[in-house]
């Protein structure tokens, strides 16, 4: 997708131009900036966005995120417009495109607790013993009302 087509569609979403008519220079250079803001603010996501700098770029990202993208985009440009009749069901829309865009991705938030993690911190053993995670078993003791204690080298 090229980025004058994001930019056509996004603005065809809030009735700001019509199908027929192509998009203005300064509209495109205000949905350049809105639609860079926009993709680094969730490039946590890792979809490869490549900042654009004029409506021929390509738009790098895969195509199960162009829907959100266009919606999105739709959203952040509507506030120049003023009121919108139809910015409620938009915002409905961009978010339904969210969630669909993020059945295809998968964050890795994985992240190993910390030996000395007390217990009530979801800190747990297999057995439900209650002994610190990551603990070498040699290196526990069990106290006097039946948890453990991590030995001092």
């Amino acid at each position: 997708m090229l980025a004058e087509d994001w930019i056509k569609d996004a603005y065809l979403e809030i009735g700001a131009v019509s199908a027929e008519v192509p998009v203005g220079s300064a509209m495109t250079q205000t949905a350049i900036r809105y639609a860079n803001r926009l993709m680094s603010s969730v490039d946590y996501l890792g979809l490869g966005y490549a900042e654009i700098d004029s409506a021929s770029d390509e738009i790098t990202i895969p195509p199960y995120a162009e829907e959100w993208a266009v919606k999105a985009l739709a959203v952040r440009l509507s506030n120049q417009f003023g009121s919108f009749e139809g910015l409620i069901d938009l915002k409905t829309d961009a978010q339904a495109a969210y969630n669909n865009m993020m059945k295809h991705i998968t964050l890795d938030i994985s992240m190993g607790m910390p030996a000395g993690l007390p217990l009530g911190s979801g800190n747990q053993d297999v057995c439900g013993l209650g002994v610190f995670y990551g603990a070498d078993p040699d290196s526990v003791e069990l106290t006097e009302d039946g948890g453990y204690t991590l030995l001092e080298e």
